[in-house]
């Protein structure tokens, strides 16, 4: 729809601009000379090239200056009276309709620009242009929206909580007090724990859980709203208001500087209007509390503040569908008389808050507070602490167990928990009045008062609990919470400890409620999906689920490119910082990215590490992990199956097009974007500041495999279609012989983009993937295929699939599946069947630590046919896990980034990768080790001289036929060093093909030493690479015997990521040119932390911690998974 603009008369505005030009510079001020140098700088730029069709970046970073400039004046009311065209109710200047009316008419301008009369010229345009207006808003009804959600929220929030963080928090919190306590080299300057977290980690709902154990208090001061769209539980918004407007109640005052003036100045200390507030809650709680007979009934009326909805007692889900609608009414009925009482109370609170705000007394001479925080806060915390103490002997002699109570003082100086205050979303008291210092705002003020309410309370006497305060933040200004103390505004606090931050939530917790995948097909289905990660994931409502997931990444509803084209309009430094943030987040989430902390850094380079990593926890979702020294965040990026997913629709945006779009160029012009931002923005920061762990040869690596699993995706993405879709599921076995790929069948047609996005969450052909790595020539191929089927062979061998017959059955082959990598913090020696099923069912690769000897990365592969169900001979109807375990194996992959070749001819042991231990003692695993292993030289652009691929720059090699013992040194060169066997690695006569000893393994092809194609084995002899040297090969009685596996497996060795042959994903995608700048670049960082004893479980549990048992079988426990199918059936005949 077109828009019809007002033509002004430009005789009038002619006469008009001296008028205006020299108002404009008298009531704007700098504002106006700004815009005008911007103006004249970007007219000479216009008339030294006046093609306006011809892209010049000064010229467009000159007209974003100007369109910024002109967005900050329509804040000034000035603008309006000097430019009478304009109207507040106009299109903003940052809006395209405003930018495709104005800039013609610049261009026109600038034309005829002269530096004589360039105020005259500016202003005749400006008077020249008309604005359309704003749009009217859309109808709705807010009313319905709001009850809606806030009942899916009430439900989602009362879930039965997972896991034992509040014992874990309330554990923390006595261990600080008892390190702190008495010891006057290093106390606290006030007693409180700090949670800093991003969205949907759990920080409220842990806290409010606490109140079984410890007496708690609780506020939410959440600005933004309270709508539960903002955040849930949802704010007091009486309490909002109380801070902000005695924040702004001025009084006029004449300071002797200027007699003749009088300027306004806050009424109130921010001191005082805290301790007002704090005063008068426990004034009126006490009162309250006082008039209950006993602590029970103490206790019972504190729980109605953090009575958030009424949780269902049905077990049953039958029972619970059919009491739907009743559960839901009393939930709703619960929130809404928990929110009624807080909203009755605290209006009484503000109430006599505001009496105490006038009768308080003066400040002495030397402006000190403590007379107001006697005045206030003294009498009623005495009297407050009376009730909460007998709450307090309540719990813990009647509703802590001897376990729980043993747990949580064990160690500690204690005996009984503290008062907890929890005020979720402190920072936004992080508010000043005008003129005031950035250290005087009101979340000082609440660290200066605790500081007096612990002073004085119980005398002071060490090992006496008392008020404990818990400060609760998303927000990126949390790093506030845990600043150096010599940054504060009181002289107290200075040179005292920093309150110790708690970081500990649960993670993964809602995965204890997955049931056991019926089918491998399954792993795509978002129900599935979902348990993974923090627990945000379960409560997003289905209708809305992957775009909801897309906006807590992005912080933003907008798509990517909507909110890149309004950050870049703004103009400046921050417009860097903010898509800087964008392009690290989106990539962290499939690449597992994470900072390690920057200590001391003054440099602006540390500065904005500092601002990505608050930034990164705030507004897209990285989680802290640690505070390291106490003030520095640790930011990792943990496996979240969701997150990784909605990053990648972020990057194959299929989802966004319209009908007369091409999907495959939108999603390459996407995927380039943000590689090549992340490559010009990100790495030159990280790489010059040392803080992206691990190195950038892995990284690449793993961008890499990403893009080959992306690649093999797009022409599926592009191709799917409503009636495409329903052919493949009518005639799903006759599609998945013929496909390269295969998805679950579907009982009813999906929308188009929710089949776009199940074909992308859904398993790929290795074949598939290894295609996209690399074109292989049809002899590597074949080699290739038989190690498969030799694979295919071995799983009918196994009989593992002898229920459904399925070895005669063409849908069985090899599956990757992984969206997304994690990291591992410990070395893999062996690993277990459990373990890469756990994985694979994910959607995670695994990166291993650098130290991992022969390897960088474990791919789990899946064997089988992805529809056939997990039963058993004994109950075919009954899945198992355990049986879906049998079915594993991986790939493994290693990664150089030298400029130099490096041999592989005594590597190929340690390149298999870890031993593979079966799900149940006394069973074969699927395949000794890795099925193959791919070799990545990325630096080394030589070519491979035995190789037949076109650029000799791929080669595939099978088990040598003389194999050098990894137990010989070679001559003249290190001896190789064994790995030490660990205690549960499976007996050699157990591995598939028997015979043989587990050879042993050189440490990592990762040294310092460089090679060449042509290594000096002795003084005389020379080997050529991938040759063994005659010198080097063991005597007959030594030699190592390869078993069926060794013999079957294959190396698929690439070389360089310049040429064609290698990575095809990357012209796929065109993205080539970027990963070569990416190559050069190498980045590592180690360094040790020494933590104090409280800090002992205070991390983050990552989901691929408990890998660190990843060769005991039977290890991991999800329903009983892994447990026997027949005792599973056994127990459930029991139960019945």
């Amino acid at each position: 729809m077109s828009t019809n603009l007002a033509a002004p008369n430009p005789s009038v505005q002619a006469a008009q601009a001296p008028q205006a030009a020299q108002a404009a510079q008298a009531q704007l001020g700098k504002k106006w000379s700004h815009l005008v140098y911007y103006f004249d700088l970007y007219c000479q730029r216009a008339q030294a090239d006046p093609d306006p069709q011809v892209k010049d970046d000064i010229r467009e970073d000159m007209f974003a200056h100007i369109i910024s400039r002109l967005d900050a004046l329509t804040r000034d009311a000035a603008f309006y009276t000097v430019f009478a065209n304009f109207s507040s109710l106009d299109q903003p200047f940052l809006s395209d309709v405003s930018i495709n009316h104005l800039r013609p008419k610049l261009d026109q301008v600038a034309s005829t620009w002269s530096p004589l009369t360039n105020q005259l010229q500016l202003s005749a345009w400006l008077q020249s242009l008309s604005l359309p207006p704003k749009p009217s808003p859309p109808r709705h009804s807010p009313t319905v929206e709001d009850v809606e959600v806030s009942l899916h929220f009430s439900q989602q929030f009362n879930r039965p909580l997972r896991g034992n963080a509040p014992l874990r928090f309330l554990k923390f919190v006595l261990d600080v007090q008892a390190h702190f306590d008495g010891s006057s080299n290093r106390d606290l300057y006030f007693k409180a724990t700090p949670i800093v977290q991003s969205s949907g980690t759990g920080k409220t709902r842990m806290v409010l859980e606490v109140a079984k154990y410890a007496p708690l208090l609780y506020i939410c001061l959440r600005s933004k709203g309270s709508r539960a769209l903002h955040g849930f539980p949802e704010s007091d918004s009486g309490l909002v208001n109380y801070f902000s407007t005695v924040l702004k109640t001025t009084r006029k005052t004449t300071p002797e500087s200027f007699p003749t003036e009088q300027v306004p100045e806050p009424k109130y200390t921010c001191d005082l209007q805290v301790a007002a507030f704090l005063g008068a809650w426990f004034q009126q709680l006490a009162l309250e509390l006082a008039d209950k007979p006993s602590p029970k009934a103490k206790h019972d009326h504190l729980l109605r503040f953090i009575r958030y909805g009424a949780r269902s007692t049905s077990s049953s889900s039958t029972n619970a569908n059919t009491n739907a609608d009743a559960n839901a009414s009393l939930t709703m009925s619960g929130t809404s008389q928990t929110m009624q009482v807080r909203h009755d109370f605290f209006e009484k609170v503000c109430e006599a808050a505001l009496s105490l705000l006038e009768h308080a007394p003066p400040l002495d001479a030397s402006q000190n507070s403590e007379s107001t925080f006697e005045y206030c806060l003294k009498t009623p915390m005495g009297a407050l602490a009376v009730q909460l103490h007998q709450v307090r002997d309540y719990l813990w002699d009647h509703h802590i167990s001897h376990d729980d109570k043993h747990f949580l003082l064990s160690g500690a100086k204690l005996s009984k928990p503290p008062i907890l205050v929890a005020i979720d979303e402190c920072v936004d008291l992080v508010q000043t009045f005008t003129g005031k210092v950035n250290t005087d705002h009101q979340l000082n003020s609440l660290r200066r008062a605790w500081n007096f309410i612990n002073r004085h309370e119980c005398n002071g006497t060490p090992g006496t609990p008392g008020f404990w305060l818990v400060l609760l933040s998303t927000n990126s200004a949390a790093s506030i919470l845990i600043e150096k103390s010599e940054t504060r505004g009181s002289d107290r606090a200075k040179g005292m400890q920093t309150a110790p931050t708690f970081v500990a939530l649960g993670f993964d917790v809602i995965r204890q409620e997955a049931l056991p995948l019926r089918r491998a097909a399954n792993v795509s289905e978002r129900d599935h999906l979902q348990k993974y990660g923090r627990p945000l994931w379960t409560t997003l409502r289905p209708t809305s689920f992957w775009e909801d997931a897309k906006l807590k990444l992005l912080d933003s509803s907008d798509s990517y490119d909507v909110k890149c084209r309004k950050i870049d309009k703004l103009g400046g430094l921050p417009n860097i910082e903010a898509i800087q943030h964008l392009n690290y987040n989106i990539l962290a989430s499939r690449l597992a990215l994470s900072f390690l902390p920057v200590k001391g850094q003054i440099h602006p380079d540390g500065v904005k590490h500092d601002k990505l990593a608050t930034g990164s926890v705030d507004r897209h979702m990285r989680i802290l992990g640690q505070v390291v020294d106490g003030y520095r965040l640790d930011i990792w990026s943990p496996s979240e199956p969701v997150l990784a997913i909605a990053a990648a629709l972020v990057m194959m945006p299929f989802a966004e097009n319209s009908s007369n779009q091409d999907v495959e160029s939108l999603i390459k012009k996407r995927y380039r974007t943000i590689i090549e931002g992340f490559q010009q923005g990100c790495l030159p920061m990280l790489y010059a500041k040392d803080v992206l762990k691990g190195t950038i040869g892995e990284f690449v690596a793993r961008l890499i495999l990403m893009a080959a699993w992306d690649a093999a995706k797009l022409p599926l993405l592009s191709s799917v279609g409503p009636q495409a879709r329903n052919q493949d599921a009518a005639q799903s076995q006759t599609a998945a012989a013929e496909s390269s790929t295969q998805t679950a069948p579907i009982s009813a047609p999906l929308p188009l983009n929710d089949q776009r996005t199940r074909e992308f969450c859904s398993p790929l052909r290795l074949r598939d993937l290894l295609g996209n790595m690399s074109s292989l020539t049809p002899e590597y191929w074949n080699l290739v295929d038989q190690r498969i089927d030799w694979v295919r062979k071995r799983l009918a061998g196994l009989d593992v699939a002898s229920n459904n017959n399925n070895n005669k059955n063409n849908n069985v082959d090899a599956w990757t599946n992984f969206t997304h990598f994690d990291l591992v913090n410990f070395n893999i020696q062996d690993i277990s069947s459990q373990f890469l099923w756990y994985c694979w069912k994910r959607g995670v690769a695994i990166q291993t630590v650098h130290e991992q000897g022969g390897i960088d990365g474990i791919i789990p592969v899946f064997v089988g046919d992805l529809e056939r169900d997990f039963g058993t001979d004994e109950m075919p109807a009954h899945p198992s896990e355990a049986v879906a375990a049998r079915h594993m194996t991986f790939v493994s992959w290693q990664a150089k980034n030298r400029e130099e070749t490096t041999s592989t001819a005594r590597l190929f042991e340690t390149l298999r990768g870890p031993s593979l231990v079966a799900w149940k003692k006394g069973e074969q695993a699927l395949t000794e080790k890795a099925l193959l292993t791919i070799w990545m030289e990325l630096g080394t652009e030589s070519s491979i001289q035995q190789s037949t691929s076109s650029n000799k720059r791929a080669q595939v090699l099978p088990w040598p036929e003389d194999p050098v013992s990894e137990a010989l040194a070679v001559p003249g060169g290190p001896v190789a060093k064994k790995r030490k066997r660990a205690p549960s690695m499976a007996e050699s006569a157990t591995r598939e093909g028997g015979g043989g000893s587990s050879p042993s393994t050189s440490r990592k092809a990762a040294s310092k030493t460089r090679t060449s194609p042509q290594r000096e084995v002795s003084g005389k002899e020379t080997v050529k690479e991938g040759k063994v040297p005659d010198s080097a090969v063991a005597p007959p009685s030594t030699v190592h015997v390869p078993s069926a596996c060794q013999k079957g497996f294959v190396l698929v060795k690439l070389r360089g990521v310049r040429r064609p042959d290698v990575y095809p994903c990357l012209d796929s995608l065109d993205i080539r040119t970027v990963v070569v700048e990416i190559v050069a670049q190498l980045v590592s960082l180690k360094r040790a932390i020494s933590r104090p004893a409280y800090e002992e479980g205070n991390r983050w549990n990552m989901p691929l911690d408990l890998g660190k048992r990843i060769h005991d079988p039977g290890y991991i426990d999800e329903r009983s998974s892994f447990s026997d199918p027949v005792e599973e059936a056994e127990q459930a005949m029991d139960v019945d």
